[in-house]
């Protein structure tokens, strides 16, 4: 949930049971999966692949470009890639096969490597460039600390993201933000690191999370947007939208109800 910061210091390592070397080999594959991933361009290439023999002629037509907007060049994957191969999802079937040679003590090795600090991994749609600059876009520099605590955001990466509210008197307020504004590019210091961040196609969650781990002074690339803001805040309360964000959750195993101790059975592929 939004706002929510479970850090490595107050996490800990997980405890793990002598109830793991009981699990189904397929369960103990899934504890691999403790970092929050978006699928990588290999697989979403895979996948596609996958469907194409079940797609009508028509529907080839139609999506004749898809395809090719995703076979990427090398430089592409290098630029879309974060973090270590080993947690990415674009293998995700064939690493998975190697997992029942670790034992309790690997495991509990590697559990205590990985940060339990979901690490900030954008989306393929929210990896891009910002909108080319125009009039109407303009910035403010502010002070990144606690900036979370001086407004509240509403939208997503179909909509857009905009400043839903601003606490009165607060140095967000003071630096020129108001309802309505749609923020575009955030930079300066995030977890340490100077970034520059589009915030335009990033979900709520990601855009959130961006903002939570400012640090000293930032700029907001931003522009008054209160058509757009006013048509989502109406999609909203008629019901036509629950939120700003365009994605959907695709599972990678097989979850039995029985083996796996869940409510409901699910297959790979499920959306």
């Amino acid at each position: 949930e939004e706002g929510t910061d479970a850090s490595p210091s107050s996490c800990g390592s997980l405890p793990i049971t002598n109830s793991f070397t009981k699990m189904p080999p397929r369960s103990r594959s899934s504890i691999m999966s403790i970092t929050a991933e978006p699928p990588g361009n290999d697989s979403i290439v895979r996948r596609y692949k996958e469907d194409a023999p079940h797609r009508s002629t028509v529907e080839e037509d139609n999506d004749s470009g898809g395809f090719d907007a995703l076979d990427l060049d090398d430089d592409s994957h290098e630029r879309y890639s974060f973090g270590p191969s080993s947690i990415h999802s674009s293998s995700s079937s064939h690493q998975s096969e190697g997992l029942d040679a670790y034992d309790l003590e690997q495991v509990n090795l590697m559990f205590r490597k990985f940060s339990l600090e979901r690490p900030f991994r954008p989306s393929v749609t929210s990896v891009g460039h910002v909108r080319g600059p125009g009039p109407s876009v303009q910035h403010t520099t502010l002070n990144g600390d606690s900036l979370t605590s001086q407004l509240t955001l509403l939208g997503g990466n179909a909509r857009g993201s905009f400043v839903h509210s601003v606490k009165p008197g607060s140095l967000a307020e003071k630096a020129g933000l108001r309802e309505g504004h749609q923020l575009l590019l955030l930079e300066g210091c995030i977890r340490g690191e100077r970034q520059s961040v589009p915030l335009d196609t990033c979900t709520k969650e990601e855009a959130h999370w961006t903002i939570q781990r400012c640090s000293g002074p930032v700029t907001l690339h931003y522009k008054v947007n209160h058509e757009g803001y006013r048509k989502l805040v109406k999609d909203m309360e008629d019901g036509l939208i629950t939120s700003g964000d365009s994605f959907y959750i695709r599972l990678n195993l097989n979850i039995s109800s029985q083996l796996d101790a869940c409510t409901m059975s699910l297959k790979c592929d499920d959306v």
